[in-house]
């Protein structure tokens, strides 16, 4: 385990190490003061623009109030270093979850987090890095999951134009959107973190993102010229609804998806009641031409 700043373990009691990376490590610990549990940030790097990147995370998050997204508790530096000290989980990442619940749960928890990202959006937050492993679920004493959105590192005020640099790919590749993966970052929008929700629902239910390739530049490709394949193809029992919702979603022109996180969130919900979906498969006059734009 590594050894945490001494500034860290006089606030706060360091239990375990929870993962680590090359720009920082994430510790669970107990505020020394008020007894609570937390997960503490902390980050490696000293350069200027990183450390500017990591206090924005601070800022952004902290605007943040939902019940789906976890709360600051604290933000301060030390040295050479930045602590950001939020709420703990005790949950595991929705890629590790997957295989062990049910298609509807899956769906619960995907429009859960949908109704987070909304409420991120509304107050013109990007989240840029939509994806499986950065939705950490928890199992409920009734046996219910509830999903927290985690990891803004990437995430911007889309109002914020002067600090959005064009021709910088920052996120995922297997969940990007095409105009994320064009570079295109003053184009981001509400309708980008859809589709990375969207390739989130389909990578739990499919068992892998629609596009895959050996080579992140060809994943780019796929992503830019293909159409991803139905996700009924994978697995033939995922309704056909639910079919039309992930293709929505994964438009490649973003008119043409989801306006909101929040109109995805209300179709997945006539999905679980057992209604029509306002989705609609595709006809075969519009699949022709999608397949050969």
């Amino acid at each position: 385990m590594l050894v945490p700043n001494m500034l860290l373990q006089d606030r706060y009691l360091v239990l375990r190490l929870l993962g680590q990376g090359g720009m920082g490590a994430v510790y669970q610990a107990t505020d020394r003061k008020f007894g609570n549990a937390v997960a503490v940030k902390e980050t490696f790097y000293s350069d200027t623009q990183l450390r500017r990147a990591f206090s924005q995370e601070a800022r952004l998050l902290n605007r943040l109030r939902h019940p789906a997204l976890p709360v600051v508790m604290d933000y301060f530096s030390a040295s050479d270093k930045q602590f950001l000290v939020m709420q703990y989980i005790p949950g595991v990442p929705f890629d590790e979850l997957k295989p062990r619940i049910s298609l509807e749960d899956k769906v619960r928890i995907v429009k859960c987090t949908a109704l987070a990202l909304h409420e991120a959006h509304r107050l013109g937050i990007a989240h840029r890095d939509v994806k499986p492993s950065n939705i950490l679920v928890e199992q409920l004493e009734d046996g219910s999951y509830k999903p927290y959105l985690t990891d803004f590192g990437i995430a911007r005020d889309v109002r914020d134009v002067e600090r959005t640099a064009t021709g910088i790919i920052a996120g995922t590749p297997a969940f990007m959107a095409p105009e994320q993966a064009r570079g295109e970052n003053r184009a981001l929008d509400r309708r980008t973190d859809v589709y990375s929700l969207g390739a989130t629902l389909y990578d739990v239910l499919a068992g892998r993102p629609p596009f895959a390739a050996p080579t992140t530049m060809g994943v780019l490709q796929q992503i830019l010229y293909e159409e991803a394949p139905p996700v009924r193809r994978a697995d033939p029992r995922v309704p056909v609804d639910l079919e039309a919702v992930l293709i929505k979603c994964l438009e490649k022109e973003p008119q043409r998806r989801y306006e909101s996180a929040r109109a995805l969130s209300e179709d997945l919900q006539r999905f679980l009641d057992g209604e029509p979906v306002h989705a609609r498969r595709l006809s075969p006059g519009y699949a022709l031409l999608r397949q050969a734009r």
